[in-house]
């Protein structure tokens, strides 16, 4: 594993911890995950990414940008850009 493979699997893993506190649950989640079959997924998870976005990843997510988003994967690719 080179050094940027190796820095997009520790970005992907701190962003899925960051959505198991966001979301507030115990499921476990993957990439493949669908959001919206989340029940968590709701407006206030959504905030929470957000600021979690922008003040860990330094990167700024709009409402399109969440609209946009379908899987875990997604997240993870916005974060890890």
């Amino acid at each position: 594993m080179n050094f940027y493979e190796e820095e997009r699997q520790v970005k992907k893993e701190m962003v899925l911890e960051a959505l198991v506190d966001i979301l507030d649950t115990e499921e476990e989640f993957t990439e493949d995950t669908v959001l919206e079959v989340i029940e968590e997924w709701d407006s206030l998870a959504k905030l929470y990414l957000v600021a979690f976005a922008k003040k860990e990843c330094g990167v700024v997510l709009t409402a399109n940008d969440i609209k946009k988003f379908e899987t875990i994967k997604d997240i993870c690719n916005a974060l890890g850009e």
